[in-house]
């Protein structure tokens, strides 16, 4: 018998496994965000200790579907 050598999946098959994981992950990880304020002109600094979670609700299970074609 003869090994099999390893074959690299498909790029999509990999770009569609990604998206989903990261949606998994929108249930696990609590979204937050830090206050900004501006330093000059058009440039935000991120307020150091100003960490809040935010009320941001979870994917729905059919936005995988349309996350690439969404870009």
């Amino acid at each position: 018998m003869t090994k099999r050598k390893f074959k690299v999946p498909h790029t999509l098959v990999i770009l569609f496994g990604m998206v989903v994981l990261a949606q998994v992950l929108t249930y696990v990880i609590p979204a937050g965000s830090f206050d900004r304020v501006e330093i000059t002109a058009g440039r935000l600094q991120v307020v150091p200790g100003s960490f809040h979670f935010t009320e941001t609700p979870a994917l729905s299970p059919l936005a995988c579907l349309t996350a690439i074609p969404k870009g």
